[in-house]
């Protein structure tokens, strides 16, 4: 189908532009961006094809992490605020789709500020990577928990059938974040 519209612009306008996957004398595959031009002869035919390719591997890669930067908390590598707003519309036309329920589990931890100032800021952001793996832990594969600032996380839900079932995630979540954390061999609680 995109060769077919490769070839139709390339006749109608003697010219196609496009991102294809192309192979190094190495083996390796890259992607590129192919410009082709058509070359007409005296009678308007096309007589031959020019083509131009350049690798942009690199520029993907940036626009990918750009991206990330952008919907990804530095450094728990949840993902962020911006990242929610896509997520939580998404769940909720999911719902709506499936005729189901979602849940929304707000999630602000309670001595966090003990925690940075009786063992540092290193530490207090090794708690924060942590507790994002409890609760990510604590949820299905299609769940998403998002680190929203500083000790607030949120859990989002995206198929719930029962409120139970919320309910029972959150309890899970509690119990798993409540569980001890070690910092220089001396337990600290939330």
């Amino acid at each position: 189908q995109r060769y077919k519209r490769m070839w139709e612009s390339l006749e109608e306008n003697d010219c196609w532009e496009g991102e294809v996957w192309n192979r190094r004398k190495s083996g390796e595959i890259y992607l590129a961006w192919l410009v082709i031009n058509a070359i007409r002869d005296a009678s308007g035919a096309i007589h031959r094809y020019v083509g131009a390719f350049s690798d942009i591997t690199k520029r993907k890669k940036d626009e990918e992490k750009i991206w990330h930067q952008a919907n990804f908390d530095p450094l728990t590598d949840l993902p962020n605020r911006a990242l929610l707003v896509d997520r939580a519309s998404e769940a909720m036309r999911l719902a709506k789709r499936e005729n189901t329920s979602l849940a929304l589990l707000f999630i602000d931890l309670d001595r966090f500020k003990h925690i940075n100032d009786c063992y540092g800021h290193a530490a207090g952001d090794e708690f924060l990577i942590e507790v994002g793996k409890r609760i990510a832990a604590s949820l299905r594969q299609s769940d998403t928990v998002i680190r929203l600032s500083g000790d607030e996380f949120i859990a989002l839900m995206p198929l719930i059938h029962h409120v139970e079932d919320a309910s029972r995630v959150a309890e899970k979540i509690i119990a798993a974040i409540s569980q001890a954390y070690e910092f220089n061999g001396r337990k600290a609680y939330v």
